[in-house]
């Protein structure tokens, strides 16, 4: 898949409604684990890393769309 269609089927993804539902869903129940007094380390060890890569895949969408829209512009 190439640069631009990559970017337009994330920008896809972003705008759904669904994903966006699917990691605020996913965020929140880690969320709750640091919440609970009865976790563990682990768990919020866990729950820390679940986040953690949440954001980072969502970092790298936004990086391809940054990315598309600066190709753009510079056309």
């Amino acid at each position: 898949m190439n640069n631009k269609d990559k970017a337009n089927a994330f920008r896809r993804l972003t705008e759904d409604d669904t994903f966006k539902m699917l990691i605020e869903d996913v965020k929140e129940r880690q969320v709750q684990v640091f919440l609970n007094p009865n976790s563990d380390g682990a768990e919020r060890d866990e729950a820390h890393h679940v986040v953690v890569a949440i954001n980072k895949i969502v970092d790298y969408i936004d990086a391809v769309i940054a990315d598309d829209i600066m190709n753009d512009r510079n056309k």
